[in-house]
């Protein structure tokens, strides 16, 4: 079985790339951001440090799933890239 595709859209305007997701169950964070990052900077997922080396995966993926965080934004380094995630499912990567 193949793992889910997260592409990123680059954004000419503000230089970042964006992917919007669902953290209802379907998109688990932490594979979003590792796959999501890797494809930015065109890297092979397995490749990167393991994102458990920079963030709290569970706490993270608590967060963005709990309802009562409805307005929530996190913003972290990861893999040569500043992360940005909302509870919204808005993913924002600003490759450094």
């Amino acid at each position: 079985m193949n793992a889910p595709s997260f592409e990123p859209t680059f954004d000419a305007d503000d230089g970042r790339y964006h992917l919007e997701c669902s953290w209802d169950g379907r998109d688990q964070p932490g594979l979003v951001v590792i796959q999501a990052v890797a494809d930015v900077l065109g890297r092979d997922p397995l490749d990167l440090e393991p994102l458990q080396a920079t963030v709290d995966v569970d706490a993270l993926t608590k967060l963005l799933t709990r309802h009562e965080t409805p307005s929530l934004l996190v913003t972290f380094e990861y893999a040569d890239a500043t992360v940005t995630i909302d509870r919204s499912g808005s993913v924002t990567i600003d490759p450094d």
